[in-house]
């Protein structure tokens, strides 16, 4: 019952319904968004009561309207951005639950209704993205990577090719509003004296940057790592590997630049639209960022994988794909980085366990 629901209702109002639900014991917590077709519209929220983790349930919230960019509207905003639209304040939910989709009927105090089927994403499942045939050693890889307009690509390394998930999606939590609300306020209030405080971290930019210095050190973020470095991308995938373990490593070549011209960004993460942004964070109290040419992309999907393949679909375009080199080329191609300079001690600059590691690796590699 638990997950991100994502599907389109039909009705007096029609458009497309997120729903992320967490659970913890006997009950479940979440939050809903519509998106209506109509264009002339706002979109709309739902924060559900703590509900009994049952297979149907029937409830009532408040309702309200929210902005493109998922803020919301207080009455006198409404008026102004939606001019003559009345937004309903209450609805009533009715949710039954089969295998991996939801059923989902909605009954405003306005007596508009929808329903529709939402499923479940999956992105626990294993990756459907296909590596490129004929690449797969480093001699290869480095070929290849001598071909790519740098430009427009960003890079990102992995250890097992699993799907593109965040590391707040990778936990057993999926409501963003709840996060966002409960866990970043409480984290924002331990790490405030380190903060810059010239940077407004309230702000859309400074809110990103917060994310990105999160992420870096460890807390879960709806945040996924890239680089401008396909280099720098298979250091990662190859850092923690060993040399004995069979299998391969992943490298994913995503086109950012064509992403970013033909798909809306949004610098927010949740109440608004599924979407995968690409944002420039800067180094804002993170000495982490230039030294590995980071980039991040900010999500409210749990399916990154299945929304850019959906995307590329309706773009008739490849925008992402996937090397896999062999586990077994590790010691060939830390030694080949360490010459580039592409060490823990240049991508994690001041940390002690950065520069062990590096000079374990020059000595101590089989």
């Amino acid at each position: 019952m638990h997950g991100q629901y994502i599907g389109l209702v039909e009705g007096s109002t029609s458009g497309t319904v997120l729903v992320d639900i967490d659970k913890e014991g006997g009950f479940l917590r979440g939050s809903a968004s519509f998106f209506p077709r109509n264009q002339n519209l706002p979109a709309s929220c739902a924060h559900f009561p703590i509900l009994q983790a049952n297979r149907t349930l029937e409830f009532e919230c408040p309702l309200f309207p929210l902005n493109r960019f998922g803020y919301e509207l207080d009455e006198d905003e409404l008026a102004t951005q939606f001019p003559g639209v009345a937004h309903s304040e209450t609805v009533r939910v009715f949710i039954s639950f089969e295998d991996d989709e939801m059923h989902l009927r909605f009954l405003t105090d306005l007596h508009l209704e929808a329903k529709g089927v939402l499923t479940r994403r999956r992105a626990d499942a294993p990756s459907q993205l296909k590596s490129l045939q004929g690449v797969h050693s480093w001699t290869e890889f480095t070929r290849l990577v001598e071909d790519i307009d740098h430009e427009g690509f960003l890079y990102r390394g992995q250890a097992e090719p699993f799907r593109l998930r965040t590391s707040f999606h990778r936990t057993h939590r999926k409501d963003l509003a709840r996060y966002l609300s409960e866990d970043l306020t409480a984290i924002r209030k331990y790490i405030s004296p380190n903060l810059d405080q010239s940077v407004d971290w309230e702000s859309p930019d400074g809110n990103g940057a917060l994310f990105n210095l999160l992420q870096h050190h460890g807390y879960p973020t709806p945040l996924l790592d890239w680089t401008r470095s396909a280099y720098v991308a298979a250091f990662f995938a190859f850092r923690h590997q060993s040399r004995s373990q069979t299998g391969r490593v992943r490298v994913f070549f995503f086109d950012y630049k064509t992403w970013s011209s033909e798909l809306p960004q949004f610098p927010f993460v949740s109440r608004v639209h599924p979407h995968l942004s690409v944002l420039e964070l800067g180094a804002a109290s993170n000495n982490r960022v230039n030294p590995q040419h980071a980039v991040t992309t900010l999500t409210n999907l749990d399916d990154i994988e299945n929304y850019i393949a959906w995307q590329e679909q309706q773009l008739n375009k490849q925008l992402l794909f996937a090397v896999d080199i062999d586990a077994s080329e590790r010691t060939r191609a830390l030694r080949s980085l360490d010459k580039m300079n592409i060490t823990a001690e240049h991508l994690f600059p001041g940390v002690l366990d950065s520069v062990c590691e590096r000079l374990r690796n020059r000595s101590f590699l089989e």
